[in-house]
Order: structure tokens, then sequence, then C-alpha cells
């Protein structure tokens, strides 16, 4: 039998694969995947695997029993998406409203830096902030300190063109430190103390401990 294409994470590994069945969900149009699995205690692993209509590649994965309702589980999965659609389309609302030019069909705002200033405001839509345009002109460093959030910034540029560093952290989530480039790009940095722009003063640690 025809073995599916290997997925990373839920999907078992070193289980001999007993059977493989796929059905589809007439009611959303969903395809599932469900192969059986043997366990070394004799019982079998179910796992299954979601692809929207017209897409080839699953959208989600669980394992399941035997009895799992696939149609809960599929209204569950739309629901989620549902409400991810909602959320973008508010955040980018906040985006549009802060840069109108946007909904004149410009692709970044007017002004230096465009790219950087619109990638910025993506990050923090939900909170609807922005960089200064004042240090964005004079390309001078900063923070901001709004909606719980503390976001120190810094501007440099390499053989790429210009770029923003960040470190962003509030109580209410995981810290961020990324660069913003100059073509729209953002990409994940490792903070480092050495680093001085994640050198925080001792009130502002406390801050972020909760303290």
């Amino acid at each position: 039998m025809d073995e599916p294409a290997n997925l990373p994470g839920l999907r078992p590994t070193g289980l001999p694969l007993l059977s493989v069945e796929r059905l589809r969900d007439g009611a959303s149009g969903w395809t599932v995947t469900r192969e059986r699995f043997a366990r070394p205690d004799h019982t079998v692993l179910v796992f299954e695997t979601f692809t929207e209509p017209g897409q080839t590649a699953p959208s989600a994965e669980r394992i399941a029993d035997r009895s799992s309702d696939i149609a809960t589980f599929i209204a569950k999965l739309r629901q989620r998406r549902e409400v991810a659609r909602a959320g973008q389309a508010d955040r980018d609302a906040v985006v549009a409203a802060r840069f109108p030019e946007l909904q004149g069909g410009a692709s970044v705002p007017s002004g230096p830096l465009g790219a950087i200033r619109l990638a910025f405001a993506r990050c923090f839509a939900p909170w609807d902030l922005a960089l200064p345009d004042a240090d964005v002109a004079a390309r001078r460093a900063g923070r901001v300190v709004d909606r719980a959030w503390t976001i120190l910034y810094q501007f440099g540029a390499t053989a790429e063109g210009e770029h923003l560093d960040l470190f962003a952290y509030s109580r209410m989530t995981n810290p961020r430190y990324r660069r913003l480039h100059e073509d729209g790009r953002v990409t994940d940095l490792t903070p480092l103390l050495s680093d001085p722009l994640c050198a925080l003063p001792p009130e502002e640690l406390r801050h972020l401990d909760g303290a």
C-alpha cells in the first residue's frame, strides 16, 4: 500500500503501518487521511491528517481514537480559521488607517523607510503602535512605551541595505528581538547580553519580571 508523505510533528515514527484510509467530509469538502499503526502493546494508534478543499498539503493533524468525530473536529478547525481571518482583517484595518496612502494603492507608506515603518506597524497592529516619524527621519535610536509594551529600537545598515533592530517586551507575552529590513523582510534575532539593545537597566528588568 502507498504510505502518505511523512509530516513533521505528531505523525508516529518507528511503528508498523497497518492501513491507510482516505475519507471525505461531505459537508465541508475536507479530505481526511486516516492511518492506523500497531503499538508495541498490540493496541492501535490512529493518526489523521486534514486537507482543505483545493489544497494538496495537509492543514492539520491529530492523534485520534477510532470513534473520533471528524465532522466536529473540522468544524472547530474552520471556526478557528474564521477567527484568525477576522483578527487579521482588524489588524489590516488598523494599519490602513495609520497609512491612508495604502488604501490608494501604494505598496508602502510614503516617506523614508516606508517598508520598515509598515513592518513595525504590522508587528504591533493589535496595539496600534508605530515608529515616531522624527526618529525614522533622523535614523535615531529610541523607544516606544505604550499599551503595556516597551520597544527599544536602533537603526543600522549592512551591504543588504538599511534595517531597524528592535527588542520588545511586555508582561503579556515573550520578548521579541527582530530585524526589520529595508525591503520589508522581518527576521528573528537571538538576544545577546552583549548587545546594547538588549542590556536593560535594572528597573526595566524588574518591570519585565513583574516585580
